[in-house]
């Protein structure tokens, strides 16, 4: 984890540096990949998290996005356009599917579950939680 300015950290998933899921301050920003899940657990640490963000529901955004929400009892938000999918976990529609000839290539990189109580949040909304 790296700090890139006051309280707020860069955490590199798969593939490295491609990839980046965010600490500001008590809000976690995206999520990885589903396999994403055990390096975030690492990175936070015993830091309290608020909140989770998804910037837009992609499976490199949200793939970890459900272990978050459960394991840190966290609310999830999200632009309004993107709840369905956040919800639903079917965040590939508009892209190829995932090469399922690996055994374990969806179950580690695809989409993450869905998680039902997304809130749809308005432009600027969450970031009224920064003082």
């Amino acid at each position: 984890m790296l700090e890139i300015a006051d309280d707020v950290f860069q955490i590199s998933v798969f593939p490295r540096k491609a990839v980046n899921v965010y600490l500001i301050g008590s809000i976690i920003v995206d999520a990885g990949v589903r396999s994403s899940a055990a390096l975030l657990k690492r990175a936070i640490g015993k830091r309290a998290l608020t909140g989770h963000v998804l910037t837009h529901a992609h499976a490199d955004h949200q793939g970890a996005s459900a272990f978050l929400c459960e394991h840190y009892r966290l609310p999830l938000w999200c632009g309004a356009p993107d709840v369905p999918r956040a919800q639903s976990g079917q965040v590939t529609g508009e892209y190829a599917t995932l090469d399922t000839r690996s055994p374990d290539c969806n179950s580690r990189y695809g989409p993450g579950l869905g998680i039902p109580s997304t809130v749809p949040c308005a432009t600027g909304t969450w970031s009224a939680t920064f003082s």
